[in-house]
């Protein structure tokens, strides 16, 4: 297998969508939207840093263009490494993270602090788990009964989309563009495919056409950046502008425009266009390319699955003890409740990564090395390795 140089400056983007991702749930935790400053800038292009939906659309495509790469760079497509490394990538740090839930799950009790928590964020953790739930939550096979690790709905759809990625790539590299779409419209209409896949196949589409699409990206620019610039803020923050505008104005939804599946896909081209900019622009790279940010991005995963469980459990205990020392100005408690989830999430993430997450993937390496081994000597004789593989 080809071996690819690692685009550090990605790690770095997801790191970044990972914070979006937790500066909206602590938005939502404690009514942010009350505060001058947050319900001025709600519905405005600042939201672009705290808005949960978009964040998570930009880790589909990323994922999307990232895995295709990995096939894109390598002269056969093996998916049964390709599965055991995406399962490995997974799930031992999922349920690491599942299980500290569980842990602090079973010590939970809700605290009474001056920046009161909303009742949005109360109504997790509330409800009772049983053997068949933990069964489920286990191996993400119920998304109502996702209470423990309630962003685990987007690690099942990684999870399915994984296992697609292989076949979307084979489809965009040995047919046209219309018929990867009817690919797509076809598992969304006939499978009821959540809406997601699209997000997944932009990925893939970028991976396969990288060299056309960023030509033509380049000459658009030249001739239109600050539209584009605009379109992308636009469409990655769409929740929150054109359909609230309209309503606003005209006093009344926008028909099909306002629908979740919309603005999911208007969120999922502005993240497109996102990854566009950093793949074109040196200066961006170069930028996104310091060195803490990058070790920052490393931590993504675990960042993502663990910080729901520090924002409700560790966060409340940070606020109640800056109450008893006598700090109750939301203007100091709010930055210092955003400083200790953030720092408690990474040192969590860290340690999963050392002591969880490292260890698996060397195990996994040193089984496909075994196994490609074993694959050659096989070949080697005549006779036909027992991977499957798409040409």
């Amino acid at each position: 297998m080809i071996k690819t140089k690692r685009l550090d400056f990605l790690d770095s983007l997801r790191g970044f969508a990972a914070i979006f991702v937790m500066l909206n749930h602590f938005y939502a935790a404690y009514d942010m939207g009350r505060r001058p400053l947050f319900s001025w800038i709600y519905y405005t292009p600042l939201h672009f840093f705290y808005i949960a939906p978009a964040a998570v659309s930009l880790f589909f495509v990323l994922s999307g263009y990232v895995l295709a790469l990995s096939l894109n760079k390598s002269p056969n497509i093996d998916v049964i490494p390709f599965y055991v490394k995406r399962v490995v990538r997974i799930w031992p740090t999922y349920l690491a993270a599942f299980a500290l839930s569980y842990i602090l799950y079973r010590n939970y009790t809700i605290i009474q602090t001056s920046l009161a928590s909303t009742a949005w964020i109360r109504t997790f953790w509330r409800t009772h788990v049983d053997g068949l739930h933990i069964f489920k939550q286990l191996f993400l096979l119920d998304d109502d009964q996702k209470v423990l690790v309630p962003q685990s709905w987007s690690l099942r759809a990684i999870m399915q989309f994984s296992l697609l990625i292989p076949f979307l790539y084979f489809i965009c590299k040995k047919t046209n563009n219309l018929t990867f779409l009817i690919l797509n419209l076809v598992l969304y209409f006939a499978f009821r495919g959540p809406y997601l896949i699209f997000h997944f196949s932009l990925g893939v589409y970028l991976a396969v056409n990288q060299q056309q699409v960023l030509e033509y990206f380049a000459m658009l620019k030249k001739r239109f950046n600050v539209l584009l610039i605009l379109a992308t803020i636009v469409l990655y923050t769409y929740n929150y502008n054109i359909p609230v505008y309209y309503r606003y104005i005209l006093g009344k939804d926008l028909p099909l425009f306002s629908t979740e599946a919309v603005m999911r896909l208007a969120t999922g081209l502005g993240s497109f266009f996102i990854l566009l900019y950093c793949l074109s622009s040196p200066r961006l790279q170069k930028a996104l390319s310091y060195k803490p940010f990058v070790q920052f991005g490393k931590l993504t995963y675990g960042i993502y699955v663990t910080h729901f469980m520090v924002l409700l459990y560790a966060v409340p205990l940070i606020i109640r003890d800056l109450n008893r020392a006598g700090i109750t100005n939301r203007h100091e408690v709010i930055p210092a409740a955003v400083v200790g989830l953030l720092v408690i999430t990474t040192l969590i993430s860290y340690l999963i990564k050392v002591l969880v997450e490292q260890p698996f993937l060397k195990l996994e390496k040193r089984i496909l090395n075994k196994k490609a081994k074993q694959q050659q000597g096989t070949t080697n004789t005549g006779q036909q390795p027992e991977a499957i593989v798409l040409t």
